[in-house]
């Protein structure tokens, strides 16, 4: 099971950003994963308290939203979702045609957390409404 080793990474980005912005405690993590990644949202869940245990993100929540692969199909000329995600090469679900031009599909982002920032610090990156409330914000 790789997801481990990403939760790990995914919580090392998180650790060295936190020092970075002087954020003292993580409360949730967005992440967007897409569907070639080999990934998988619900082994990764299963593994983030470990990966996060000790850490400013013990505890936090882990959102995931999943990224459908999307290729180009030169033959229809435009981007079309593909359930298909084994190789050799995705089938265009409208003509039948391989293609090798993906579209989405191969992220793996952090794409916002919610934080508490150590008392005293400026929030940059923080969304209006979170700092209004206090120090807890969201960061993308």
């Amino acid at each position: 099971m790789h997801e481990a080793s990403v939760a790990r990474a995914i919580v090392d980005e998180i650790v060295d950003r936190a020092s970075d912005e002087l954020i003292e405690r993580v409360f949730r993590v967005r992440l967007k994963i897409g569907a070639l990644t080999g990934v998988f949202p619900d082994a990764l869940t299963f593994v983030w308290d470990a990966a996060t245990e000790g850490t400013l993100a013990e505890g936090s929540i882990l959102e995931i939203e999943r990224i459908p692969l999307e290729i180009f199909c030169k033959r229809c000329v435009r981007s079309r979702q593909v359930e298909q995600t084994h190789p050799p090469l995705p089938i265009c679900p409208v003509c039948g045609d391989p293609s090798a031009e993906i579209v989405r599909g191969r992220e793996l982002l952090i794409t916002g957390l919610e934080v508490t920032y150590a008392a005293g610090t400026a929030r940059s990156g923080a969304s209006d409404s979170s700092e209004e409330r206090g120090p807890r914000a969201g960061i993308a």
